[in-house]
């Protein structure tokens, strides 16, 4: 090899540690946003979790995570139709996650849309068919309409039974959760 090319190495090499390290501080700058996000979430500080998530997505518009958390703030903070909407964008954009439409379908049975919260449970079992969670969650939907039909059968006068509390269902907190 000639002398000129030995010494572009030397330079090709630190170019390229400067390129890797600069792309993992801004990985770690941005996993730091985001665990404070969630802090705040935590704290109930909600409006500036959203604020801090809504300045991530602008940086990141393709991340899930962020997304999801997003949506986990709105519901926190009782912005449900907003919650929904980032959930159904979520389900159309990361259609191979299950969570989303777990937590699409907590908010559907809350508000007594108990067939579209059973086709989204489906939804997330057809990609995941052994994820605990939403089988949980489709059972306790399936138990509650059983019980609101038995009260109907027994007292067809009693309207009481159609509009009984919604089932408690579980909310997934990460797209990982299984």
């Amino acid at each position: 090899m000639s002398a000129p090319r030995l010494q572009r190495r030397p330079q090709r090499l630190t170019c390229a540690v400067l390129v890797v390290t600069g792309f993992v501080l801004f990985l770690t700058a941005a996993q730091a946003d985001r665990s404070q996000a969630q802090s705040q979430l935590a704290a109930g500080h909600y409006s500036e979790a959203l604020a801090e998530v809504n300045l991530l997505l602008i940086q990141h518009p393709d991340d899930a995570e962020l997304a999801f958390l997003r949506a986990q703030i709105l519901t926190a903070s009782g912005q449900n139709e907003a919650a929904i909407s980032t959930y159904r964008t979520l389900v159309q954009r990361f259609p191979k996650n299950p969570a989303p439409y777990n937590n699409l379908a907590t908010l559907l049975a809350a508000r007594g849309e108990f067939t579209s919260a059973a086709e989204q449970l489906l939804t997330g079992l057809q990609i995941d068919p052994v994820y605990q969670v939403l089988l949980n969650n489709l059972l306790a939907l399936y138990a509650h309409e059983a019980a609101v039909a038995y009260q109907r059968a027994l007292d067809p006068a009693d309207t009481s039974a159609a509009t009984a509390d919604p089932p408690d269902l579980t909310v997934l907190q990460s797209l990982g959760t299984k």
